[in-house]
């Protein structure tokens, strides 16, 4: 009888699933009986043979079991309890199993459990307990008393890993809860209002991104010129890698294969070590590195049969292999967004074009008040002085002035005809781009020389005017329309000179990536309001102020800019508040090129080369057209080239930038030459400074040199001896 039990044991130990209190009672009867059996042997070897199989059915079980007595202390545990609990035998021989694997949270309910074994119960529960390594699995217990052959009473402990099918259960009902949160969610996008459905598109990427694991999710949106894309709603898990604040406009032309890709309507699924990303045509690797992306999924989204986006899902900390379950779950949430969106974009299109229909009278009605206005001002001007022109009292001296604020309105009024001209030229389609090799930084150079008159013009002595290049730019020649593109920094060059009564003005562009670069104007003038700022690009829309009334203008300058911007692809964007200054910035496409190395000069007959590569020189000078002249003799040398109008912003521009010379004029407002050169010789000690001045007297040669300056030019300057004179400072500088 004794050889069978062990094979009935087996057959339960091998049954699958939760324990149950019948397995209880099973086991509890054959272990009784196996005890009762070897407390009546008699014969020893009887009893070590029955022993041996009893040791080999408590090592070989499939489940974990451990033995424990009255106190609850550990007597024995068979290979796979150490398996299962990561524990080693000799450890815990001799320790409360409660305390052991019980976790502190179920640590009563384990102690209760134990109690009803003691007391002659068993039990049958799925429950947790505690690894070694302080992971929780879930288990299923089953709690047998049984009495040893020397009459004692013991707990067979047995325990069965069912973590796999808690989880397969756990998604299960995750997966039921999701998929009535879509079906909810789809018929709430469908029937709320217009105005609340960004706010649940923004929930819904944030809910499937996290029920997912993804790290970001967001929402990508093709332009109305469909040129370029832009985020318009993004959840990350770690604002610090946020796309939107990265990356929120991404052009289809510095993308192209990668755009036709999800315009066919395939699905765009890559890691960072993809060949597609790192040796594709679109250089991939480099927005994958940009945007910190290890693994993405980007589902197409049209509306009406033509692509309007994306819904991007991606991680930044770690790849992630997306199952297909997962995979079809974004898809779901594509056409769920693309049916709300659908139905906003039907909805704001019919509301705009009710408006855009009661609007087109007062649009007509406005633009024939403000060219009335605009022609009539100057054309009151031109008829009333002719008139004057013709009274005998008028004396010649004040027919000069009449025929000079003649002169004035009629190219006031020329301009206002050519603006209206290219506002309407620009919406009918009939202006282009006339792309042209154009290098960047003497256009530039030349724009802050045109600036500096216009600055004086307009009586802004305490405004500095800073141009910045990047270093790696200097020799950049960009294939562009140069005409457009003065265009649009000239108007924006004079709106910022014109509203920045003191203070500084800076202008430059920098490389942005993606095959763009961007070009801003920047001021710490009068500023605009908040709600100014959605009018500033209407036409004839100026904001009142003592500054446009002072100034005038029809209000054309920014509409035909912002026309123009849209030319190469972009808008202008302005960032402003009242008084804190004012951004304005766009971009355009670029291509790089070197240029070639200064070339021969030639000087009074004779060719001299003059390569001051890698040099920089400061010209410190208030009168605009002496700045012209210095920059024309100067732009072939290959010297970097730093303007100043005064001392004070010769200090602070040497504070921040490497200078080799500098051209110092001796008298000028705010700070003069003198004052400048001995603070410079103060600071930098062995930085050159040529002194410039239409004072040819000897004692102000004496006063120039008594200030600390190396050298001594006087006006007019003579291009052969200034080429000289730097030339020696230059080589002194190096040696």
């Amino acid at each position: 009888m004794l050889n069978a039990f062990p094979k009935l044991i087996a057959l339960g130990f091998k049954s699958e699933g939760n324990f149950t209190v019948e397995d209880g009672y099973f086991i509890t009867s054959a272990l009784n009986v196996i005890g009762h059996a070897l407390s009546l042997q008699t014969r020893v070897d009887e009893l070590l043979v029955n022993k041996t199989r009893y040791t080999r059915l408590f090592e070989s079980a499939p489940e974990a079991i451990a033995m424990v007595d009255q106190d609850n202390y550990i007597i024995d545990v068979n290979p796979e309890f150490e398996h299962m609990f990561l524990f080693r035998k000799a450890d815990i021989i001799g320790k409360k199993i409660d305390e052991l694997i019980a976790p502190r949270h179920l640590l009563k309910e384990a102690k209760q459990f134990t109690k009803t074994n003691w007391e002659g119960g068993r039990i049958a529960v799925e429950t947790q307990r505690l690894r070694h390594d302080g992971k929780l699995i879930d288990v299923s217990v089953l709690g047998v008393p049984f009495i040893e052959g020397d009459g004692n009473l013991c707990i067979y402990g047995i325990y069965r890993d069912i973590s796999e099918r808690k989880k397969s259960e756990k998604q299960k009902i995750s997966r039921i809860a999701f998929i009535e949160y879509m079906s909810r969610l789809s018929s709430d996008l469908i029937n709320m209002k217009i105005d609340e459905i960004d706010q649940n598109i923004q929930q819904a990427i944030e809910t499937v991104a996290r029920f997912f694991g993804a790290e970001r999710a967001y929402l990508v949106r093709l332009s109305d010129s469909q040129d370029f894309v832009k985020i318009s709603h993004e959840w990350t898990c770690d604002q610090r890698f946020s796309h939107m604040e990265r990356q929120p406009v991404i052009y289809l032309n510095e993308l192209p294969v990668f755009f036709s890709k999800l315009m066919s309507g395939q699905m765009s699924i890559l890691q960072r070590t993809d060949q597609e990303v790192t040796s594709g045509p679109d250089n991939l690797a480099f927005f994958f590195d940009l945007l910190n992306i290890e693994s993405v999924v980007h589902i197409p989204l049209f509306i009406d049969h033509e692509f309007r986006g994306f819904i991007g899902f991606d991680t930044f900390s770690r790849p992630e292999n997306w199952e297909e379950q997962v995979i079809n779950s974004f898809k779901l949430t594509g056409q769920i967004l693309v049916n709300a969106l659908e139905r906003k974009y039907k909805e704001v299109a019919i509301k705009n074009a009710l408006q855009k229909a009661e609007s087109s009278d007062k649009l007509k009605s406005a633009f024939l008040a403000g060219i009335s206005h605009e022609v009539r001002t100057p054309m009151n001007h031109i008829l009333g002085f002719i008139e004057l022109m013709n009274e005998p009292y008028i004396t010649k001296e004040e027919k000069d002035e009449y025929l000079e604020i003649m002169k004035s309105s009629g190219m006031h009024l020329l301009r206002l005809i050519d603006d209206v001209i290219e506002l309407a030229m620009i919406d009918s389609g009939q202006v282009g781009i006339n792309e042209m090799p154009c290098d960047i930084s003497r256009f530039m150079e030349s724009l802050l020389v045109e600036s500096e008159g216009a600055k004086a013009e307009m009586n802004r002595s305490g405004v500095s005017l800073n141009l910045r290049i990047p270093p790696e730019c200097r020799k950049l020649i960009l294939n562009t329309d140069e005409t457009r593109l003065r265009q649009i920094l000239w108007n924006l060059l004079l709106n910022a000179i014109k509203y920045t009564p003191r203070g500084r003005i800076e202008f430059g562009f920098n490389f942005t990536g993606f095959n763009r670069i961007e070009f801003y104007v920047s001021d710490t003038g009068i500023g605009i309001d908040e709600e100014d700022l959605p009018v500033i690009f209407e036409r004839f829309t100026r904001v009142e102020n003592d500054f446009s009334r002072q100034f005038g203008g029809a209000g054309l300058g920014l509409s035909i800019s912002q026309g123009l911007a849209s030319l190469f692809g972009s808008c202008i964007t302005v960032q402003s508040s009242k008084d804190t200054g004012s951004t304005f910035s766009f971009s355009i496409p670029y291509v790089m090129h070197s240029l070639e190395p200064a070339k021969n000069t030639k000087l009074n007959g004779e060719v001299r080369n003059y390569s001051w590569e890698g040099k920089s020189i400061l010209m410190v000078e208030d009168d605009p057209v002496s700045m012209r002249f210095l920059t024309v003799l100067l732009l072939n040398t290959g010297a970097s080239l730093f303007y100043a109008s005064n001392g004070e912003e010769a200090l602070l521009l040497l504070e921040e930038q490497k200078v080799d010379v500098v051209l110092m004029d001796m008298r000028m407002p705010v700070m003069d030459g003198y004052d400048t050169t001995r603070i410079i010789k103060k600071r930098y000690p062995g930085l050159p400074v040529v002194a410039q001045t239409a004072h040819a007297m000897k004692e102000d040669k004496s006063d120039c040199f008594d200030a600390g300056c190396d050298d001594y030019i006087p006006k007019p300057i003579d291009k052969n001896s200034l080429y000289s004179k730097l030339e020696q400072l230059l080589n002194r500088k190096n040696n």
